[in-house]
C-alpha cells in the first residue's frame, strides 16, 4: 500500500524534518509538507535537504486559524501528492504531530483500513448555539481587508451576545442538492479514490466552497460533509454512523490529542506507555525542544522497526 502523508505546518522545522525522516524509512511512505505562506520556508528546506520522497508544496496558502485557508492548504497538498503518484491512502496530519508507532505497525494499521475512510462523524445539534454558530453566522476567519475584519468583529459581537441572528442554513449547497453538515476532527485519512473525487468536487462545486469559506473552522466539516453526501458515506470506520457530539476521545481519528481548554503539549517520557496503548498511530502535540526527551524515547522504542517493510 502506497501512502502519502499530508503534513500541514507553520513552525518548528526541526520537528517537521524529524517526522518526515522517520516516515520515509518505510519504502511505501512519502511525505508532502505544506508550509504556511506567512513563514520563511528556507529553514524547512535546509532541514529537509537530501531527504528523498519528501516534497514541499509549491502552491502554498497563507493560513489563518479556523479559516477556510486550512481547507485550501489541504486540497493543494493532496493535489500535488496525487499528481506525483497514484496513492492508495492519504493521511492528513497537522503541525506538532509525531508517529508513536513503528513504521511497520503504521503500515499494517492502514492495510487493515483498505477501502475505508478513517473518520468518525458527528452532526451539529441545531438546538445548541455553540454547535450551529459556526454555520449560521458569516465568519471571515481569513479576513485581510478592513471591511471583512469589521464584519468579523460584528459577527463576534453577535456570537458573544447570543442574538438570534441566523444567516445561513446548516447545510451546504451543492449540485447534488443541499448537504447536511457533518463534522469530524481534522486529522483523518482517506482512500486514494476518495481523494481524487474530493479534488474534482472541490474544483466544480463553487457554491459549496463559498459556503465553507464563510464558516468557522471548516477544516472540521468540509471533508466530512463531502463524504457523508457521497458514495463513500457508508465506508467510514463506523459504517456511516453519525453521532450527536464529538467531545470524547473515542471520536479521534488518526491522531491522539487532548484538548481540555487548550491543546496539551506532551513532554513527559512517562507518558509513552499510555500513548503506545492508544489506537491512534500519531500523537499531537509535541515540540522539538520541550518534548525532546519524549521524542528520543519514542525513537529508541521504535528504531528496530523503522526500516521494517
Amino acid at each position: 500500500m502506497k501512502i502519502a502523508f499530508i503534513y500541514l505546518v507553520h513552525d518548528d522545522p526541526e520537528l517537521t524534518a524529524r517526522v518526515a525522516k522517520r516516515l520515509i524509512q518505510h519504502r511505501n511512505f512519502d511525505v508532502f509538507i505544506h508550509v504556511d505562506r506567512k513563514v520563511d520556508i528556507d529553514a524547512f528546506k535546509e532541514k529537509l535537504l537530501g531527504s528523498p520522497r519528501v516534497q514541499l508544496i509549491v502552491e502554498r496558502k497563507e493560513i489563518h486559524w479556523a479559516g477556510y485557508s486550512q481547507v485550501e492548504a489541504t486540497i493543494s497538498t493532496i493535489r500535488q501528492a496525487l499528481e506525483s503518484k497514484d496513492y492508495d491512502r492519504l493521511v492528513i496530519l497537522q503541525g506538532g504531530s509525531y508517529p508513536v508507532w513503528p513504521n511497520s505497525r503504521i503500515a499494517a494499521y492502514y492495510e487493515n483500513l483498505s477501502g475505508v475512510q478513517e473518520l468518525r462523524m458527528s452532526e451539529p445539534d441545531l438546538a445548541v448555539f455553540n454547535d450551529v454558530h459556526k454555520y449560521r453566522f458569516n465568519w471571515y476567519m481569513d479576513a485581510t481587508s478592513g471591511t471583512r475584519k469589521f464584519q468579523n468583529l460584528f459577527t463576534r459581537f453577535l456570537f458573544r451576545a447570543r442574538l438570534p441572528f441566523w444567516r445561513k442554513p446548516v447545510q451546504a449547497p451543492s449540485t447534488r442538492g443541499p448537504l447536511p453538515i457533518r463534522e469530524a476532527w481534522a486529522q483523518v485519512s482517506i482512500t486514494g479514490e476518495c481523494a481524487r473525487e474530493l479534488l474534482e468536487f472541490h474544483q466544480n462545486e463553487s457554491a459549496y466552497n463559498d459556503y465553507f469559506a464563510k464558516t468557522y473552522a471548516p477544516d472540521e466539516s468540509y471533508i466530512p460533509t463531502f463524504i457523508a453526501g457521497s458514495k463513500y458515506s457508508a465506508q467510514t470506520v463506523e459504517g456511516g454512523r453519525i453521532r450527536r457530539a464529538r467531545n470524547s476521545t473515542d471520536m479521534l481519528n488518526t491522531t491522539y490529542f487532548e484538548y481540555p481548554n487548550t491543546i496539551r503539549v506532551f513532554t513527559d517520557p512517562l507518558d509513552l506507555s499510555f500513548l503506545l496503548d492508544r489506537r491512534q498511530p500519531f500523537l499531537r502535540k509535541v515540540d522539538s525542544r520541550r518534548s525532546l526527551e519524549l521524542l528520543d524515547l519514542i525513537d529508541l522504542k521504535t528504531e528496530s522497526s523503522l526500516g521494517d517493510f
